[in-house]
């Protein structure tokens, strides 16, 4: 067996693939590479923060400051310890001076995988946060949202690092234009021209320039007040100093504090009047954010199917739940209600986007995210090693698995085979499945067929239950009120 020392060093060198050194060194994986002042690895599923020796005084001065104290009662920073085991003693070498573990948030989830509601949210809490650690004599160097996770629909900054101490009388917040880049611009590109967050973070961890924003606009929207100083302006700018000879970086500009104070205020506060006025719309329509209330199957179909559900978790008493295509959340609600702690998917962002606002509403342990489970988020970030898969992250991470009027979706419009996506179901939950068979010639299953009934001339309820068989105990099955539709409760063989 390795040292601790080893285990670490083979953890920050090959990431979250297996070794050929065994199923302990399988559960290694370095997830922070771009901070010179600290890397966090994952190690038998302990988060340790590796901080660099020149930046360790400032961290602990931060992690024992009442400031930082206060954020972790509150709940806005990740609860960390200094560690001081024989596995954080072992990785202290090579110019590593402080080990921290942090608490592990539930389910970790990425900006690319947020309805713009999630960012908006990420984006108020970063701006607090620089704003009081200013107060209180610290500085935010770094406004990026993969710093920041959710616990349900609750927003909690993750990178301690990132807080260092202020310069007394400096007037200039370094992160300014990352905030923008990656805060206000994303979300004025979702709001003014559609592009969903997850094709603007998928391979650009740095947001949105002026300019490619700017490319966008009209002539009247580059005049508008959401787009004149934060792309107008700085692309054309931009152009000038192309041209211009390069000048020495200014240092930080020190004045009397009340001065200092009194500009570094009019700065968030014209960042929190940008980030406004970039917040999403009223509740967008699409397709399938109404569908509960104006689809094909009226309102006792989803009153029979919410009750027989519900009666279902009752039994089950599962603790986390992951509800694919979750819709408007209506569900995961019901299970959330219920004392879980839900993950709740779906595909369409303004679906996503409501399900988030009714949980926030309630206060319920549900997050929301956007994820096609046909094309699901990969792993993203140096050699693909930071952002680990949704599928990854995914696995056996849950008691119950609810798949309600999906399974046709992903056979006729995603073309996956039925085998295979009872396969995935069994690869992610640890106990239970809930799915709602949908026969052929439901009105829904039939307008996805187009004309193709007869390749599903096969799917029965007993071949359904055939295939179920293959990684699942049948356990009973529920009818869904007169609509022709079955619910199924499968348990792991």
């Amino acid at each position: 067996m390795l040292g601790a020392h080893a285990r670490v060093e083979r953890a920050q060198r090959d990431g979250p693939r297996g070794t050929r050194d065994g199923p302990a060194l399988a559960r290694t994986a370095t997830m922070s590479f771009r901070d010179p002042a600290g890397r966090l690895v994952d190690v038998d599923g302990r988060l340790l923060r590796l901080v660099h020796t020149d930046a360790s005084p400032d961290v602990l001065s931060f992690l024992q400051s009442p400031f930082a104290r206060r954020l972790e009662r509150d709940g806005h920073l990740v609860t960390s310890r200094i560690a001081d085991d024989e596995l954080a003693r072992g990785s202290l070498a090579d110019g590593w001076g402080t080990v921290l573990e942090h608490e592990r948030v539930p389910f970790a989830s990425f900006p690319y995988e947020w309805p713009p509601e999630m960012l908006y949210a990420a984006g108020r809490l970063t701006l607090d946060l620089a704003e009081e650690a200013t107060a209180a004599g610290w500085a935010l160097k770094d406004a990026s949202p993969f710093n920041v996770l959710f616990r349900g629909t609750v927003p909690v900054f993750v990178d301690l690092p990132s807080f260092e101490r202020r310069p007394a009388g400096a007037t200039i917040w370094l992160p300014y234009a990352q905030f923008v880049r990656t805060f206000i611009l994303p979300l004025l590109a979702n709001k003014h021209f559609g592009f969903p967050l997850r094709r603007i973070f998928d391979g650009h961890r740095e947001g949105l320039e002026p300019l490619e924003v700017y490319r966008f606009c009209s002539w009247r929207q580059r005049l508008s007040p959401d787009f004149l100083t934060l792309a107008t302006i700085p692309t054309l700018f931009a152009g000038r100093a192309l041209g211009a000879a390069p000048r020495q970086p200014a240092a930080v500009s020190v004045l009397a504090a009340e001065r200092a104070a009194f500009v570094t205020k009019g700065i968030f506060r014209h960042l929190r009047r940008a980030l406004h006025a970039a917040r999403p719309r009223g509740r967008r329509r699409s397709r399938w954010s109404s569908y509960t209330s104006s689809g094909p199957h009226d309102e006792r179909y989803h009153v029979a199917k919410r009750s027989a559900v519900e009666r279902l978790l009752r039994d089950l008493k599962p603790r986390t739940v992951l509800d694919i295509g979750a819709n408007d959340g209506h569900i995961a609600r019901v299970a959330a209600r219920g004392g879980a702690r839900v993950v709740a998917i779906d595909r369409d962002e303004s679906a996503v986007g409501a399900a988030f606002d009714a949980a926030r509403t309630e206060a319920l342990d549900v997050l929301s995210l956007v994820v096609d489970l046909i094309d699901p988020p990969g792993a993203t970030g140096w050699r693909n090693r930071e952002c680990r898969s949704f599928l990854d992250r995914a696995a056996g991470q849950f008691d119950a698995v609810l798949l309600l009027a999906v399974v046709h979706h992903l056979m006729v419009s995603g073309g996956v085979p039925l085998d295979e996506v009872i396969a995935l179901v069994a690869e992610v939950t640890r106990d239970a499945a809930v799915i709602e068979f949908v026969p052929r010639d439901d009105v829904l299953f039939q307008q996805l067929a187009r004309g193709r009934e007869a390749m599903y001339e096969w799917l029965t309820p007993e071949t359904f239950e055939e295939v179920c068989r293959r990684h699942f105990r049948l356990e009973g099955t529920l009818p869904v009120g007169e609509s022709g539709r079955r619910l199924y409760l499968l348990r792991r063989s």
